[in-house]
């Protein structure tokens, strides 16, 4: 191929990196997204195949000459190293520009699932991070990543670590629309069609929930609730906790109660509204059990879910999700004050509620009383 090939090419992916940068990202369909990543690998090669090579210092000088040209690129500098990081640089610009789809920003997630590209994608969220939290993320799942490649298995922590890090990148994403769009109500719209599409994932909930907990640059989730924050907490009440919930059995159902209890009590302790929806989960599943007694009733009892389901309704993990709102010293002396006031007004002498106090032990000196 001749240098004059070579280096036509090379403009044409400056051409789309200029189109990355711009509102014109908004028109960019899956085949236009995938065009480019193309031609950043196109350059990524170029750079590879001009190393040790006699012409290399030649055709760095004409790749800076190509930064003379009519192209709007900031303060990227146009040379040879631009094309060893072609893809990230890329990637970079398309998740920083708030006009980017939610269809388009859920492939460009996807892209780090496999091989060498995880690495990019992970040094790319290194640069992204305003916090030190976010930092440390990137830094853990490039390393589960690498462990995963090399034992070939993909276990529990990688879901949990995924899951921290789309949810940084989702929330900075959302984040620039909130600032970038001058209309209120278009940002809001933008928004909606992007948190739909985030619960349309694998682990979407779970990425949902994370973002509230994320520092978002404005007010970390201990010192406060930002207006955004507010509003992705508001749109997952609406879409996936009080909607179609008024059926007890649907509503224990729900896929939001099927999130891990450690992110679901971690929401909690942050917003009330929250843990309101979660304690009533609770107290139904609570309700909907019924005691069933071992060898005819000489070897003690249990309790199970009337229509006796699967284990995902045991009174274990019941148990285990009041313990873990009652990690928290405040959430748990008002969890051991609802139960104890449902004990109270509960007849039997054998009851759940009473059960429930007796098996969760008390973390903290709360005088539940």
């Amino acid at each position: 191929m001749s240098l004059k090939t070579i280096l036509k090419n090379i403009y044409s992916f400056l051409e789309v990196l200029q189109s990355a940068r711009s509102p014109d990202v908004e028109t960019w369909d899956q085949q236009a997204l995938e065009n480019a990543l193309q031609w950043a690998t196109y350059c990524e090669q170029v750079y590879t195949q001009a190393q040790c090579k006699p012409y290399r210092e030649d055709l760095n000088q004409q790749v800076k000459q190509l930064g003379k040209l009519p192209l709007k690129l900031g303060d990227l500098e146009i040379n040879l190293e631009l094309l060893r990081k072609a893809t990230p640089v890329l990637i970079k610009s398309l998740v920083q520009n708030p006009q980017l789809s939610d269809q388009l920003l859920s492939r460009i997630l996807s892209v780090g699932n496999d091989g060498s590209s995880a690495c990019d994608i992970l040094s790319l969220l290194s640069e992204l991070s305003e916090t030190k939290s976010s930092l440390q993320q990137a830094m853990q799942l490039k390393e589960l990543v690498n462990s995963a490649q090399q034992s070939g298995e993909i276990d529990q922590h990688w879901r949990s670590t995924s899951v921290q890090t789309q949810a940084c990148l989702l929330l900075r994403h959302i984040r620039k629309v909130w600032i970038n769009c001058h209309r209120r109500d278009k940002a809001v719209s933008h928004t909606e069609i992007i948190l739909t599409s985030a619960l349309m994932e694998e682990y979407g909930l779970d990425i949902l929930l994370t973002v509230l907990i994320t520092d978002d640059g404005e007010v970390s989730p201990a010192e406060g609730s930002s207006e955004l924050r507010q509003f992705v907490l508001q749109w997952v009440l609406n879409t996936c906790v009080d909607k179609d919930g008024t059926h007890p059995r649907s509503s224990l159902l729900k896929p939001i109660w099927q999130v891990p209890p450690s992110l679901l009590c971690q929401v909690a302790f942050v917003y009330f509204s929250f843990y309101t929806r979660y304690m009533d989960h609770l107290t139904q599943w609570a309700q909907s059990m019924v005691i069933v007694y071992d060898d005819m009733g000489k070897a003690g009892y249990t309790w199970s879910l009337k229509s006796q389901d699967t284990e995902d309704f045991s009174y274990t993990k019941l148990k285990q999700c009041f313990q873990g709102l009652c990690e928290h010293p405040h959430t748990a002396l008002a969890v051991r004050k609802t139960i104890q006031d449902l004990a109270t007004r509960t007849d039997c002498s054998v009851n759940i509620w009473t059960d429930l106090l007796k098996d969760i032990p008390v973390t903290f000196n709360i005088d539940a009383s």
